[in-house]
């Protein structure tokens, strides 16, 4: 035989040896019927083995926390719940929050899925791991448009019991499994993929809610509970390019009132300029500024507090507020996490912000600083800026808390609906009198954008009021019985949860004397103009386009809030993850904590003291241009002292605490030392004269 002869037969043999592992391994692929609807997966049963104490998961990919909710919370035949903690954690880094609460909640984690595998091996190895048998599975699609389904589809899972698959494509590792499992039935979550035995498809937000009220409805007789979100905020915009900027060091003289000849000196307050490249359409600027002064931070409570806005010029008709604070960036002692030593000493005191600038490119922006140093006559700071050009404005300053939906509402046997199209930003198709509005991508420091949003605001609330419809199973004309649906829901109210920053769900501005949203030079851009609330995504009712601070609703002269609303909120997933497993881990936490749970400290300031007295008013408003806009004077009216005593008296004494009840200067969290104030009273000559101890 010749040598390229036997060549060729040894090939033949390899295909054929392929070949027949292929076809002992492969699993044929039911043909598929589709499902009349929901209720075909009423009657399904499944069985879990070797549970976890406690379940940890990676903040890299927003898909892992749905693989792991039907794991952590899960409903057997008699709808009896099984629940364990569910973290979503950065694994390199994790936040204060994530590890305190691992550490208050007794459960080990002993069940990870971190990023050394992808979204489809581990739901494989999950279900594989954890499921001994399940009449059915939800495939998730591993793409966005896949996440935007399945995040409100999780809880499917949780209330039957069975797990979650994420892929491309329903290929032989993903039949194999089903097949072990013993599936028959599959819920599909996106455009692109095909199911297995007889298969629900989901397309549309609107198809998983109808069988998410179904199901619930079916397993736990009525629904409360309803969490609003928008799986955008996993998605974030791509970072095209980016720019740094360092800024100083420089050296400053501190403005505090126990250095008062330097406040009459004055001082320079700019720390530099940095301008936005001009090809910069969506800019995220993110700001530091660093009080370089930190040997005082922890005694006397020093702060250096940071502005950022154009340059004077640099923008037409910019008000004064708008060149300050565009970019708004606080005070170090409230805008940041200090960096401490491993004794705790303080080695760099921060503050940090980060803004969204629509249209922008090309203009010079300022920082400025204004020390506030108690016992220090100057001292450095220095302000660090990274500009990022972005994809697009949709940028969520809460990072990525859709992910932590389905674990919360399976707890509370409610329903998600969410929409990417919740989020509202500046962009070219958002007018004011028939222009975009450049500048910060929300209202608030973007006045011209208040009206435009709180249409939006007013979109999302139709949407939320046909899905209340739904619950309560009501045949209504929207606009002719809508005071029937206020009537039904103030008798009986449910819990609406909304999870997720005010970029993907945005807050309702009201305009009012105090926080006018115009003119423009009214103001106050240092945090914005307007009061932000989230009380419409609860008021059934309210008087559509009227965002006056006394708007009434349709059936009340004062706004009714006829369902109960909360918000979500935290720095990232990973603060949520925390707030929420806290939350319904509570009972565990304060268990061990004795008679301190027994206690409550009431702490009132004398912010809510005013009264307007005419004559009074006039002399300061008038001679003395404090009040120009109008706004009430602060004094002493007892409201403050009795508004305590009514929280202590029907809140906390009927909930058996004991009180102990601070107000004003006593409330305060922190006060001097004694070395402390005789720093002060030693930092210069006119302390030492002036000064009192007391």
């Amino acid at each position: 035989m010749k040598k390229n002869d036997k060549i060729v037969v040894i090939i033949g043999v390899l295909i054929l040896i392929v070949a027949s592992i292929e076809i002992y391994t492969w699993v044929p692929l039911e043909t598929s019927v589709k499902a009349e609807g929901i209720e075909q997966f009423f009657d399904i049963s499944s069985s879990l083995s070797n549970m976890p104490d406690a379940v940890a998961v990676s903040d890299s990919n927003p898909f892992y926390s749905l693989i792991a909710t039907p794991l952590a919370v899960h409903y057997d035949a008699e709808c009896n719940q099984e629940i364990i903690p569910l973290y979503i954690q950065n694994f390199n880094t994790p936040s204060r929050a994530i590890i305190r609460a691992m550490d208050q909640i007794s459960a080990t984690v002993n069940s990870f899925i971190d990023d050394s595998k992808s979204a489809k091996e581990w739901s494989l190895e999950v279900a594989k791991n954890y499921w001994t048998t399940s009449d059915a599975v939800l495939i998730i699609e591993d793409n966005e448009e896949g996440y935007n389904l399945g995040i409100l589809a999780t809880p499917l899972a949780s209330y039957l019991s069975i797990p979650i698959i994420v892929t491309d494509e329903v290929d032989h590792q993903v039949r194999e499994l089903l097949n072990d499992l013993g599936v028959k039935k599959t819920i599909v979550c996106g455009e692109n993929i095909t199911g297995y035995g007889t298969v629900l498809e989901f397309t549309t937000v609107e198809e998983i809610v109808d069988a998410s009220i179904k199901l619930a409805q079916e397993k736990f007789d009525a629904i409360n509970y309803v969490t609003i979100t928008n799986p955008i905020d996993a998605w974030p915009p791509e970072v095209l390019d980016t720019e740094e900027f360092i800024l100083g060091p420089k050296t400053m003289k501190s403005k505090a009132t126990t250095m008062l000849i330097n406040s009459i000196k004055g001082d320079d307050p700019v720390v530099g300029t940095f301008t936005i490249p001009k090809d910069y359409k969506y800019a995220l600027v993110k700001f530091k500024g660093i009080n370089l002064n930190v040997e005082n931070v922890n005694d006397l409570g020093d702060n250096v507090i940071f502005g950022c806005g154009p340059v004077t010029g640099e923008i037409k008709d910019a008000p004064a507020g708008l060149e300050s604070f565009e970019i708004y960036a606080g005070g170090t002692n409230a805008g940041g996490i200090a960096v401490r030593d491993a004794n705790g000493n303080i080695i760099e005191d921060i503050c940090y912000s980060e803004a969204v600038l629509y249209e922008r490119g090309g203009v010079e922006y300022k920082v400025t600083a204004t020390p506030m140093w108690l016992a220090s006559a100057q001292g450095e700071v220095r302000a660090e800026i990274v500009v990022e050009k972005l994809s697009n404005p949709i940028y969520p300053m809460m990072k990525g808390l859709s992910a932590t939906a389905p674990y919360l509402t399976a707890y509370h046997k409610g329903i998600i609906f969410g929409k990417p199209e919740f989020a509202f930003t500046a962009d070219d198709d958002v007018l004011y009198m028939g222009e975009p509005s450049p500048g910060f991508y929300m209202s608030r420091r973007n006045p011209q954008l208040t009206g435009p949003s709180n249409d939006h605001v007013f979109e999302i609330h139709d949407e939320i009021n046909d899905l209340l419809v739904k619950l309560a199973d009501i045949t209504m004309e929207r606009e002719f019985d809508i005071s029937y649906l206020r009537e039904y829901y103030k008798n009986n109210p449910i819990y609406i949860a909304l999870v997720g920053g005010a970029t993907v769900l945005p807050q309702f501005i009201y305009d009012n004397p105090i926080d006018p949203v115009s003119p423009p030079e009214e103001v106050a851009y240092y945090f914005g103009g307007g009061v932000p609330s989230d009380v419409i995504y609860g008021n059934i009712d309210p008087k559509l386009g009227d965002w006056s601070s006394q708007a009434p609703d349709l059936y009340s002269e004062y706004p009714y809030q006829e369902n109960i609303v909360g918000r979500i909120t935290g720095w990232d997933v990973q603060d949520a993850s925390a707030l929420i497993a806290r939350t319904i881990f509570y009972d565990d936490i304060i268990d061990d904590m004795d008679e301190w749970k027994d206690n409550a400290v009431l702490q009132m300031g004398g912010g809510n003291d005013f009264q307007k007295p005419f004559i009074r008013y006039k002399i300061f408003g008038e001679l003395l241009q404090l009040m120009h806009r109008g706004e009430p004077m602060k004094m002493g009216t007892g409201a403050s002292y009795y508004n305590g005593l009514s929280l202590q008296k029907t809140v906390f004494e009927p909930m058996g605490f004991n009180i102990e009840y601070n107000r004003e200067n006593e409330a305060t969290y922190q006060g001097f030392s004694n070395e402390a104030i005789d720093k002060l009273k030693k930092a210069n000559v006119l302390n030492r004269l002036m000064l009192s101890k007391r």
